[in-house]
């Protein structure tokens, strides 16, 4: 085996990977990009339900979920979703169009937001080099020094862009923990994260197929966590759809903690559970002879057609009762959680290398000097929205631009 050196080696060819090493080769430094899986950018390509949803005009901090509400700050300050649209349409002129605040290509393919970061990869030539598993990397002489299953590399800094343990086919499948551990740092539980959630509330999965709109909360053992509203899916395992998503990163962390975990719907958030039924009372009212028929009327109105008969099918005793129950299971519909969908139906992973060891201004490792880390792989996930992939492109720009003044200094 030879040993190439490097002034950056990057360790994951992801979208936080394919950004730093972009950008470390625009500011002239010999940089090499390792990555264990056949192709570069697979999971890019996922993205956005395979449109690539690149950032959102929002980057409020609602929208990101960390142990320290103020870590993700100075790299969304430092490469902002402004910065993001500049990099694609004037590096590598990759066209992007919005959309009520959400930011995707021109083309409305995620492909050609892969192509285009390995495209400036190409033409900048950034060594990929691919189907190399890391067998280990350590640090000597002040350089890293990383051997594979197939040859040896040496460089001034490692920057560690993983993944996290969402969608493994795409390589990200949890190895680049054992990296970080190897140089002392420690791993907050990875779960899955903007996912669909399974109940055991079996008499629901007749609703399998039904999507409507509708206010979704969480709570955990009897307390509010939180509540998202919008276009939510019935299935024959439980519950999907946006919303869903939005609220699942909180019940994989209580489940995973053995905690009592449940949603409830409400699907007409825009009536009070009083105003529904008074609305349905007084329709019914007009025609008593008919009144079951009528209240089928009135609810088709409102809601899908299978909902509404689950409804009445369900609802017992007299025609105030029946309201009275529907307008309750209308407004506040239990679904019990029992567990969460796998990793490999998940969009991002919640946990990861703790942020309380990271440098958040530099995206540097606290415990070892030239150790950086992006992306995923860090303990911090994002709303669906483009969220994501946003951390991405601003932790690894911030990394990158770390490392290269690190660099400097050293020179």
């Amino acid at each position: 085996m030879s040993n190439h050196h490097f002034d950056i080696i990057i360790v994951g060819a992801g979208a936080s990977g394919l950004m730093a090493a972009v950008r470390a080769s625009d500011q002239n430094l010999d940089v090499l990009i390792l990555e264990h899986q056949p192709k570069a950018g697979i999971k890019i390509l996922s993205t956005g339900n395979g449109r690539c949803n690149l950032t959102n005009s929002d980057l409020s901090s609602a929208h990101f979920r960390c142990e320290d509400p103020l870590f993700f700050r100075p790299a969304l300050e430092a490469f902002s979703w402004q910065d993001t649209i500049r990099f694609f349409e004037e590096q590598l002129h990759l066209f992007c169009k919005e959309k009520n605040g959400y930011w995707y290509p021109r083309s409305n393919q995620a492909t050609a937001v892969r192509e285009a970061l390995l495209a400036g990869c190409r033409e900048n030539e950034v060594k990929i080099r691919r189907n190399e598993e890391i067998r280990e990397i350590r640090k000597k002489d002040q350089r890293f020094h990383i051997r594979t299953d197939q040859d040896t590399y040496s460089a001034a800094v490692c920057i560690l862009c993983c993944g996290g343990k969402a969608f493994p086919k795409s390589g990200s499948d949890g190895s680049g923990y054992r990296l970080a551990k190897a140089f002392g740092h420690s791993i907050v539980k990875p779960l899955p994260a903007l996912m669909a959630l399974y109940s055991d509330r079996s008499e629901l999965f007749v609703l399998a197929g039904v999507r409507a709109w509708g206010k979704v909360s969480l709570f955990v053992n009897g307390t509010h966590v939180i509540t998202d509203e919008g276009e939510l899916q019935f299935t024959d395992y439980g519950i999907s759809g946006i919303p869903v998503f939005q609220i699942s990163r909180y019940a994989a962390i209580a489940l995973h903690k053995k905690e009592q975990v449940l949603a409830v719907i409400d699907l007409i958030p825009e009536m009070t559970k009083e105003e529904l039924e008074a609305y349905l009372t007084a329709g019914c009212m007009e025609q008593k002879t008919q009144a079951k028929e009528q209240l089928s009327g009135l609810l088709n109105g409102l809601l899908p057609k299978k909902v509404t008969e689950y409804l009445i099918g369900q609802a017992k005793g007299t025609l105030k009762d029946q309201i009275r129950q529907i307008s309750s299971e209308i407004k506040e519909m239990p679904v019990p959680i029992v567990k969460t969908a796998s990793f490999g139906q998940a969009q991002t992973t919640t946990g990861g290398v703790r942020v309380t060891e990271i440098d958040p201004d530099t995206m540097g490792s606290r415990l070892e000097e030239g150790l950086y880390f992006a992306g995923e792989m860090i303990d911090i996930d994002g709303a669906c929205g483009g969220y994501n992939l946003q951390w991405a492109w601003s932790s690894g720009a911030l990394a990158v631009d770390s490392a290269a003044a690190y660099i400097r200094e050293r020179n």
